[in-house]
Protein backbone atom coordinates (compact mmCIF):
# COMPACT_ATOMS: atom_id res chain seq x y z
CA UNK A 1 0.00 0.00 0.00
CA UNK A 2 2.56 2.23 0.69
CA UNK A 3 4.23 1.85 -2.49
CA UNK A 4 1.08 2.26 -4.04
CA UNK A 5 0.17 5.74 -2.59
CA UNK A 6 3.85 6.62 -3.24
CA UNK A 7 3.30 6.04 -6.48
CA UNK A 8 0.01 8.09 -6.84
CA UNK A 9 2.18 10.77 -4.98
CA UNK A 10 4.57 10.78 -7.61
CA UNK A 11 2.11 10.67 -10.55
CA UNK A 12 0.36 13.87 -8.84
CA UNK A 13 3.31 15.47 -8.44
CA UNK A 14 4.71 14.99 -11.96
CA UNK A 15 0.77 16.29 -13.27
CA UNK A 16 0.56 19.00 -11.34
CA UNK A 17 4.55 19.91 -12.56
CA UNK A 18 3.62 19.74 -16.15
CA UNK A 19 0.70 21.97 -15.55
CA UNK A 20 2.82 24.54 -13.25
CA UNK A 21 6.20 24.33 -14.64
CA UNK A 22 7.30 24.49 -10.89
CA UNK A 23 6.33 28.14 -11.76
CA UNK A 24 5.84 28.73 -7.70
CA UNK A 25 9.55 28.09 -6.74
CA UNK A 26 11.35 30.46 -9.63
CA UNK A 27 8.62 33.43 -9.00
CA UNK A 28 9.78 32.99 -5.17
CA UNK A 29 13.13 33.10 -6.19
CA UNK A 30 13.14 36.02 -8.06
CA UNK A 31 11.00 37.63 -5.76
CA UNK A 32 12.64 36.98 -3.06
CA UNK A 33 15.66 38.33 -4.40
CA UNK A 34 14.19 41.81 -5.41
CA UNK A 35 13.19 41.68 -1.43
CA UNK A 36 16.81 41.27 -0.24
CA UNK A 37 17.98 44.24 -2.21
CA UNK A 38 15.24 46.28 -0.69
CA UNK A 39 15.96 44.92 2.64
CA UNK A 40 19.66 44.86 2.47
CA UNK A 41 19.96 41.24 2.86
CA UNK A 42 23.58 40.73 2.60
CA UNK A 43 23.46 36.83 2.05
CA UNK A 44 22.09 37.48 -1.60
CA UNK A 45 21.36 33.56 -1.39
CA UNK A 46 17.66 32.41 -0.73
CA UNK A 47 19.55 29.20 1.15
CA UNK A 48 23.32 28.65 1.82
CA UNK A 49 24.66 26.16 -0.38
CA UNK A 50 26.50 24.04 2.25
CA UNK A 51 22.79 23.85 3.38
CA UNK A 52 21.51 22.62 0.06
CA UNK A 53 24.79 20.06 -0.12
CA UNK A 54 24.41 18.61 3.49
CA UNK A 55 20.63 17.90 2.39
CA UNK A 56 20.95 16.65 -1.13
CA UNK A 57 23.83 14.39 0.93
CA UNK A 58 21.69 12.98 3.53
CA UNK A 59 18.76 12.19 1.16
CA UNK A 60 21.09 10.40 -1.32
CA UNK A 61 22.33 8.27 1.54
CA UNK A 62 19.07 7.05 3.23
CA UNK A 63 18.20 6.45 -0.33
CA UNK A 64 21.00 4.53 -1.36
CA UNK A 65 20.78 2.24 2.16
CA UNK A 66 17.21 2.17 1.78
CA UNK A 67 16.74 0.26 -1.48
CA UNK A 68 19.56 -1.48 -0.40
CA UNK A 69 18.07 -3.14 2.62
CA UNK A 70 15.11 -3.54 0.20
CA UNK A 71 16.89 -5.17 -2.25
CA UNK A 72 18.17 -7.85 -0.11
CA UNK A 73 14.44 -9.27 0.76
CA UNK A 74 12.76 -8.67 -2.00
CA UNK A 75 12.24 -9.80 -5.34
CA UNK A 76 12.23 -7.49 -8.10
CA UNK A 77 15.16 -5.27 -6.98
CA UNK A 78 14.96 -3.17 -10.84
CA UNK A 79 11.06 -2.29 -10.02
CA UNK A 80 12.01 -1.49 -6.06
CA UNK A 81 14.68 1.06 -7.37
CA UNK A 82 12.57 2.39 -9.75
CA UNK A 83 9.97 3.07 -7.14
CA UNK A 84 12.35 4.80 -4.83
CA UNK A 85 14.09 6.79 -7.55
CA UNK A 86 10.77 8.09 -8.19
CA UNK A 87 10.42 9.09 -3.94
CA UNK A 88 14.03 10.18 -4.57
CA UNK A 89 12.44 13.31 -6.61
CA UNK A 90 9.44 13.87 -4.30
CA UNK A 91 12.04 14.10 -1.51
CA UNK A 92 13.60 17.44 -3.86
CA UNK A 93 10.37 18.44 -4.02
CA UNK A 94 9.37 18.26 -0.28
CA UNK A 95 12.91 20.05 -0.02
CA UNK A 96 11.89 23.00 -2.36
CA UNK A 97 9.14 23.57 -0.05
CA UNK A 98 11.09 23.54 2.59
CA UNK A 99 13.43 26.19 1.41
CA UNK A 100 10.95 28.24 0.72
CA UNK A 101 9.79 28.27 4.35
CA UNK A 102 13.71 28.38 5.56
CA UNK A 103 13.92 31.53 3.21
CA UNK A 104 10.78 33.35 4.60
CA UNK A 105 11.74 33.03 8.41
CA UNK A 106 15.36 33.98 7.83
CA UNK A 107 13.68 37.13 6.23
CA UNK A 108 11.21 37.81 9.18
CA UNK A 109 14.13 37.28 11.24
CA UNK A 110 16.15 39.75 9.78
CA UNK A 111 13.37 42.76 9.63
CA UNK A 112 12.92 42.06 13.56
CA UNK A 113 16.49 42.51 14.11
CA UNK A 114 16.02 45.87 11.86
CA UNK A 115 12.88 47.13 14.04
CA UNK A 116 14.93 46.53 17.16
CA UNK A 117 17.53 48.54 16.28
CA UNK A 118 15.30 51.74 15.63
CA UNK A 119 16.80 53.56 18.62
CA UNK A 120 13.63 56.10 20.30
CA UNK A 121 14.70 57.98 22.13
CA UNK A 122 12.63 59.01 26.09
CA UNK A 123 13.92 62.75 25.82
CA UNK A 124 12.83 65.25 22.51
CA UNK A 125 15.41 65.29 19.88
CA UNK A 126 15.41 67.16 16.45
CA UNK A 127 13.17 66.93 14.19
CA UNK A 128 15.30 65.64 11.21
CA UNK A 129 16.36 62.50 13.34
CA UNK A 130 12.75 62.14 14.63
CA UNK A 131 12.09 62.23 10.39
CA UNK A 132 14.70 59.67 9.32
CA UNK A 133 13.69 57.23 12.31
CA UNK A 134 10.04 57.23 10.89
CA UNK A 135 10.95 56.95 7.19
CA UNK A 136 12.65 53.94 8.31
CA UNK A 137 9.51 52.61 10.34
CA UNK A 138 8.11 53.05 6.85
CA UNK A 139 10.72 50.92 4.96
CA UNK A 140 10.60 48.29 7.38
CA UNK A 141 6.94 47.74 6.95
CA UNK A 142 6.78 47.85 3.26
CA UNK A 143 9.58 45.51 3.49
CA UNK A 144 7.36 43.31 5.31
CA UNK A 145 4.22 43.61 3.12
CA UNK A 146 6.15 42.60 0.33
CA UNK A 147 7.64 39.61 2.08
CA UNK A 148 3.98 38.48 3.04
CA UNK A 149 3.14 39.04 -0.95
CA UNK A 150 5.65 37.29 -2.27
CA UNK A 151 4.66 34.25 -0.52
CA UNK A 152 0.90 35.36 -1.78
CA UNK A 153 1.96 35.51 -5.33
CA UNK A 154 2.80 31.53 -5.45
CA UNK A 155 0.02 30.64 -2.98
CA UNK A 156 -1.99 28.77 -5.78
CA UNK A 157 1.17 26.41 -6.93
CA UNK A 158 2.29 26.25 -3.34
CA UNK A 159 -1.25 25.13 -1.84
CA UNK A 160 -1.51 22.38 -4.49
CA UNK A 161 2.04 20.56 -3.40
CA UNK A 162 1.36 21.16 0.15
CA UNK A 163 -2.14 19.58 0.26
CA UNK A 164 -1.24 16.47 -1.98
CA UNK A 165 1.99 16.24 -0.05
CA UNK A 166 -0.17 15.66 3.59
CA UNK A 167 -3.26 13.67 1.74
CA UNK A 168 -0.58 11.29 0.43
CA UNK A 169 1.91 11.04 3.04
CA UNK A 170 -1.39 10.72 5.68
CA UNK A 171 -2.20 6.97 4.59
CA UNK A 172 0.96 5.85 4.43
CA UNK A 173 2.03 6.88 8.15
CA UNK A 174 -0.93 4.89 9.15
CA UNK A 175 0.06 1.70 7.12
CA UNK A 176 4.00 2.04 8.54
CA UNK A 177 2.21 2.76 12.24
CA UNK A 178 0.42 -0.48 11.64
CA UNK A 179 3.03 -2.33 10.72
CA UNK A 180 5.19 -1.53 13.34
CA UNK A 181 3.15 -2.00 15.98
CA UNK A 182 2.02 -5.21 14.47
CA UNK A 183 5.62 -6.46 13.97
CA UNK A 184 6.42 -5.44 17.51
CA UNK A 185 3.57 -7.70 19.10
CA UNK A 186 3.48 -10.58 16.74
CA UNK A 187 7.01 -10.95 15.45
CA UNK A 188 10.41 -10.49 15.54
CA UNK A 189 12.06 -6.72 14.05
CA UNK A 190 13.65 -7.83 11.01
CA UNK A 191 15.42 -5.57 8.62
CA UNK A 192 12.37 -4.79 6.39
CA UNK A 193 10.08 -3.49 9.35
CA UNK A 194 13.54 -1.34 10.56
CA UNK A 195 13.56 0.45 6.84
CA UNK A 196 10.15 0.65 7.36
CA UNK A 197 10.33 2.70 10.44
CA UNK A 198 13.11 4.95 8.87
CA UNK A 199 10.95 5.45 5.70
CA UNK A 200 7.97 6.80 8.06
CA UNK A 201 10.21 9.41 10.06
CA UNK A 202 11.61 10.62 6.75
CA UNK A 203 8.90 11.04 5.15
CA UNK A 204 7.36 12.30 8.48
CA UNK A 205 10.38 15.02 8.67
CA UNK A 206 9.38 16.50 5.21
CA UNK A 207 6.27 16.97 5.56
CA UNK A 208 6.70 18.99 9.22
CA UNK A 209 9.61 20.61 8.73
CA UNK A 210 7.72 23.63 6.37
CA UNK A 211 5.38 23.26 9.48
CA UNK A 212 8.07 24.18 11.77
CA UNK A 213 9.52 26.65 9.75
CA UNK A 214 6.17 28.30 9.45
CA UNK A 215 5.94 28.57 13.21
CA UNK A 216 9.24 30.13 13.97
CA UNK A 217 7.97 32.59 11.26
CA UNK A 218 5.03 32.97 12.98
CA UNK A 219 7.12 33.74 16.44
CA UNK A 220 9.28 36.28 14.67
CA UNK A 221 6.09 38.43 13.81
CA UNK A 222 4.92 38.28 17.56
CA UNK A 223 8.35 39.41 18.16
CA UNK A 224 8.16 42.20 15.93
CA UNK A 225 5.03 42.95 17.86
CA UNK A 226 6.53 43.06 20.95
CA UNK A 227 9.34 45.06 19.62
CA UNK A 228 6.92 47.90 18.53
CA UNK A 229 4.98 47.57 21.91
CA UNK A 230 8.02 48.27 24.05
CA UNK A 231 9.11 51.16 21.40
CA UNK A 232 5.82 52.68 22.10
CA UNK A 233 6.41 52.57 26.06
CA UNK A 234 9.13 54.88 25.36
CA UNK A 235 8.10 56.68 22.68
CA UNK A 236 7.79 60.59 23.50
CA UNK A 237 7.06 62.07 20.18
CA UNK A 238 3.86 62.16 18.94
CA UNK A 239 4.30 61.86 15.35
CA UNK A 240 6.87 58.88 16.14
CA UNK A 241 4.29 57.69 18.09
CA UNK A 242 1.62 57.70 15.96
CA UNK A 243 3.93 55.75 13.21
CA UNK A 244 4.53 52.72 15.40
CA UNK A 245 0.56 52.88 16.46
CA UNK A 246 0.25 52.30 12.35
CA UNK A 247 2.84 49.95 11.90
CA UNK A 248 1.35 48.17 14.89
CA UNK A 249 -1.70 47.87 13.57
CA UNK A 250 -0.82 46.78 10.15
CA UNK A 251 1.00 43.74 11.35
CA UNK A 252 -2.03 42.82 13.76
CA UNK A 253 -4.27 43.04 10.77
CA UNK A 254 -1.49 41.20 8.62
CA UNK A 255 0.04 38.35 10.26
CA UNK A 256 2.22 35.30 9.35
CA UNK A 257 -0.62 32.95 9.10
CA UNK A 258 -0.47 30.10 6.40
CA UNK A 259 -3.67 27.96 6.01
CA UNK A 260 -3.82 24.97 3.45
CA UNK A 261 -6.89 25.11 1.93
CA UNK A 262 -8.44 27.19 4.63
CA UNK A 263 -8.40 24.10 6.63
CA UNK A 264 -5.03 23.12 7.75
CA UNK A 265 -2.81 25.51 9.49
CA UNK A 266 0.29 25.00 8.79
CA UNK A 267 2.58 25.61 12.07
CA UNK A 268 3.41 23.32 15.10
CA UNK A 269 -0.15 22.08 15.68
CA UNK A 270 0.25 19.97 12.09
CA UNK A 271 2.83 17.33 13.56
CA UNK A 272 0.81 17.00 16.92
CA UNK A 273 -2.78 16.77 14.43
CA UNK A 274 -1.25 14.05 12.61
CA UNK A 275 0.45 11.97 14.95
CA UNK A 276 -3.34 11.94 16.41
CA UNK A 277 -5.00 10.56 13.35
CA UNK A 278 -2.48 8.40 12.84
CA UNK A 279 -3.11 6.63 16.33
CA UNK A 280 -7.04 7.02 16.01
CA UNK A 281 -6.51 5.62 12.65
CA UNK A 282 -4.20 2.52 13.82
CA UNK A 283 -6.91 1.98 16.76
CA UNK A 284 -9.51 1.81 14.20
CA UNK A 285 -7.72 -0.68 12.17
CA UNK A 286 -6.39 -2.75 14.72
CA UNK A 287 -10.10 -3.34 16.15
CA UNK A 288 -11.76 -4.33 12.82
CA UNK A 289 -9.04 -6.86 11.81
CA UNK A 290 -9.56 -8.13 15.76
CA UNK A 291 -13.69 -7.92 14.76
CA UNK A 292 -12.09 -9.55 11.42
CA UNK A 293 -10.49 -12.46 12.82
CA UNK A 294 -13.07 -13.14 15.97
CA UNK A 295 -16.14 -13.58 13.42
Amino acid sequence: MAYVMGLIEYLLFVLLSLFTGDEYFYKFHNSIKSIDVLMGYKRGKIIDSNAIIFLLSVITIMRIVIIYCRSTVLAFRFTIIGVYLAIFSLRISYMLITVIFFAMYHRMKFLRKKFEIITIPVTIIGKQKVASKIRLIRKYLINYHHLLDCLRDINGGLQYFLAIMIACNLPKYIFFAYSAIKIQVLEHITIHSAVQNVEMFEGFLFVVVPAIFAELTTAEVERIIDVINRQLLRCTDEHMELELKVALEFIRRRPFDYVIWRTVPLNASLPIAIISLCITYVVIVIQLTQFHDNF
